[in-house]
């Protein structure tokens, strides 16, 4: 049954049919109160519409890349603080310098990307900006090592 020629979907659903880890992966689906495919139906629409009100908002594309990350901070923080305090409390300072140094990486993100919409169409900048994954892709050398190894997330197939 753990034949190594298998398709990799299903080695992965044989590691979740694990007693173990199909016994958490089924008390967190049973305590979730919102379907999770409401909340994907949601972010679909969220990264669709975003460019085009950004490109809307009569403020400087600084202005608004500010805007977007502090109202997400608004809602994303007390979440966070509420449903992790224990695993915040154990970062040490390693992790938040790199938490700060994505940040900052997210800011320089967002503040070229919606400044991109001033001088290309929507679709030009949405389509560049999605291709990001692919850029990762590419630019890893074969012989580098995944950050997230098969089997550390029981969540994805």
């Amino acid at each position: 049954m753990n034949d190594p020629a298998a398709p990799i979907s299903r080695r992965r659903i044989n590691q979740l049919s694990n007693p173990t880890a199909s016994m958490n992966v089924k008390q967190d689906r049973a305590s979730f109160p919102v379907n999770p495919y409401i909340i994907l139906v949601g972010g679909i629409i969220g990264v669709s519409t975003g460019a085009i009100f950004a490109r809307l908002a009569d403020a400087p594309a600084l202005v608004t890349a500010a805007y977007r990350v502090g109202l997400a901070s608004l809602i994303l923080v007390p979440l966070a603080v509420w449903k992790a305090r224990d695993e915040l409390r154990r970062l040490s300072g390693r992790d938040i310098n790199l938490a700060m140094l994505a940040g900052f990486f997210l800011a320089l993100h967002f503040a070229t990307w919606i400044s991109s919409l001033d001088y290309t169409a929507i679709a030009n900048s949405v389509v560049l900006v999605n291709t990001i994954p692919l850029w990762v892709g590419l630019l890893n050398s074969p012989t580098d090592k995944p950050a997230v190894q098969c089997g550390q997330t029981e969540w994805s197939l």
